[in-house]
């Protein structure tokens, strides 16, 4: 079972980055830092797994692509409610009183620049949940339930489109010339970039 303890790393980086957000201040720069850590430092200092996986557990492993959508849904929300310049009803006066949670405090003592880091820690979130878990629950047409929850998560990075010219576009045509997405054989690098940017 501890095999599947890799496939916990997005949400349990998505709380910790949420979490040091709503600190505000110098916490900001925690996420960036988060991702860097685990992710690249990661990918280099641990060995890559070549080992060849049993399919037990698919509940489980379901569970982490699913809980994606809930999971960029909240730190939408959450960033949104941090940045606002209002109480917005009446929720950080019950923070306020019940934990002592003072967010208008936090964000008075946050800079713009320490926002932007904040943002772009939440693009980095999008990014990999949204663009990659949501690209590969919509290849799964055999389950409208999937489908729905990648074009959600395709949603919020503005690619809902995706899910379709992807699977029925880009499969379609893999590896011919009809194909912007297919790099032909000697094609220049810069041009590919141009041309799959462009064309799909």
């Amino acid at each position: 079972m501890l095999h599947y303890l890799k496939f916990t790393t997005f949400p349990l980086i998505a709380i910790g980055v949420m979490h040091a957000m709503m600190q505000g201040g110098a916490w900001m720069y925690a996420g960036i830092a988060a991702l860097v850590l685990v992710v690249a430092l990661g990918d280099v200092l641990l060995p890559d797994d070549r080992s060849e996986p049993r399919m037990e557990g698919e509940f489980f492993l379901n569970l982490m692509l699913w809980l994606t959508l809930p999971i960029l849904m909240w730190v939408t929300l959450c960033f949104t409610w941090a940045v606002a310049p209002v109480d917005v009803l009446g929720i950080d006066a019950f923070m306020l009183n019940t934990f002592g949670y003072d967010r208008l405090q936090l964000q008075a003592d946050t800079t713009w620049y320490q926002w932007f880091v904040g943002a772009v820690a939440g693009a980095f979130l999008f990014g990999a949940g949204g663009t990659n878990v949501g690209h590969e629950l919509t290849h799964r047409t055999y389950s409208m339930r999937d489908m729905i929850l990648g074009r959600w998560m395709l949603a919020f990075t503005c690619d809902a489109s995706f899910a379709i010219e992807h699977v029925y576009g880009h499969h379609k045509n893999l590896g011919t010339p009809a194909d912007p997405a297919t790099a032909q054989r000697g094609e220049n690098v810069y041009g590919f970039v141009l041309k799959s940017t462009i064309g799909g």
